[in-house]
């Protein structure tokens, strides 16, 4: 067991960078790396306001729900039992199954397959969503390590990757149109987009993870709440300024986006930009982002209909990424299409469930002490 002493040892540093990493690349997927660029498509010259708009949906909020579940140590369960006896399994089955293999993971799928294609533009779709299944199952058998993986693996590979396309995206850019939107217009539509990403689902599920790793690695309770606060900082700072530059760049490129599949974006921006090698860099940010968050939600997804059914967990696990790979079919068009409707519906319920459960739980403690 690890023991953090100081805010500036090395042994919180370590953790802090370690588990920010690994947060970040949990809700980095694939709507991470489409809504923004097509949100600066649209807003053109008042790129700046859309940014600001989608940090409130895409970021805050988000981590909100993170913080929020954390209150409860963690516990989803206690954290959506709050609405009633039963609403628990059925909330977090629902949420589970359209971040899992009805929703989230096909996309991150599709989304790769749209990079991949750069490179390879004869491969068929289903033959790489079985790849990518297969990938997938071995990365997320390891649960014990997953948050380890993520942190000194994959996301280093990521962030190294998307901050290549950013900075020769930025640099290459000319003069952005002027934007024909008004400003409230234009906020509210990037306000809206940011429920697409779907992160506010995730984090309920992901504080989990995330308390769970920390519990078993810091003795200290104190401890674990520092570093706590400091990762969510740490995956805070990267996500503003990744959609920051995304949004920028979907402004700046926008008249060469106009016609193209919104899983092509970042593909087409890098091809402007880069040489040859920018393909390989694109489908390496790309591949990195969706097989790290598709990793985590189907894990959790099966993992949950192991613990509710005490089914075999990798019969669980396997089953979620065949249903992955049929829905992969749809393409990212008809994914999105499906989970558009029930989205404009879900998120105000679960912002609402959001403030309500801090609330709560604020005037508990306050009670607590008072007594």
């Amino acid at each position: 067991m690890s023991k953090v002493s100081t805010l500036m040892s090395p042994s919180y540093l370590k953790y802090v960078s370690l588990i920010g990493f690994a947060i970040f690349s949990m809700f980095f997927g694939s709507g991470n790396l489409v809504f923004p660029l097509g949100i600066g498509q649209e807003a053109l010259s008042l790129h700046f306001i859309a940014s600001v708009a989608i940090s409130f949906t895409g970021i805050f909020l988000p981590f909100l729900g993170v913080i929020a579940v954390l209150r409860y140590h963690g516990n989803t369960d206690l954290f959506f039992g709050r609405f009633g006896k039963y609403s628990a399994p059925i909330i977090s089955l629902i949420l589970l199954g359209l971040l899992g293999p009805f929703g989230v993971v096909p996309r991150c799928i599709t989304v790769a397959y749209g990079s991949f294609t750069l490179l390879f533009q004869d491969l068929s779709l289903l033959l790489f969503s079985a790849i990518i299944c297969v990938l997938i199952y071995f990365i997320g058998q390891k649960r014990d390590t997953l948050v380890e993986t993520l942190g000194r693996i994959l996301t280093p590979i990521l962030l190294i990757s998307v901050a290549l396309i950013i900075i020769r995206g930025i640099w290459g850019a000319g003069d952005i149109p002027p934007s024909t939107h008004s400003t409230e217009s234009t906020f509210w539509m990037a306000l809206k987009e940011g429920y697409h990403t779907m992160d506010l689902l995730a984090a309920f599920f992901f504080a989990k993870v995330i308390h769970d790793y920390i519990a078993n690695k810091i003795t200290d309770e104190h401890n674990q709440n520092h570093i706590l606060f400091g990762s969510v900082v740490v995956a805070v700072i990267l996500f503003l300024i990744v959609y920051g530059s995304f949004v920028y760049l979907g402004a700046a490129y926008a008249p060469l986006l106009a016609d193209v599949a919104p899983q092509q974006y970042l593909g087409v921006i890098a091809q402007t930009t880069m040489t040859h090698y920018g393909k390989i860099i694109v489908c390496c940010a790309v591949m990195m982002a969706c097989i790290t968050t598709a990793s985590i939600l189907a894990f959790l997804f099966a993992d949950y209909i192991h613990t509710l059914t005490r089914i075999n967990f990798k019969l669980c696990f396997v089953s979620t990424l065949i249903i992955s790979l049929v829905f992969s079919t749809l393409n990212f068009q008809g994914i999105s299409a499906f989970l558009s409707p029930i989205l404009s519906i879900l998120y105000p319920l679960l912002i609402v469930m959001t403030f309500v459960n801090v609330i709560w739980i604020k005037k508990a403690d306050h009670q607590a002490q008072t007594k």
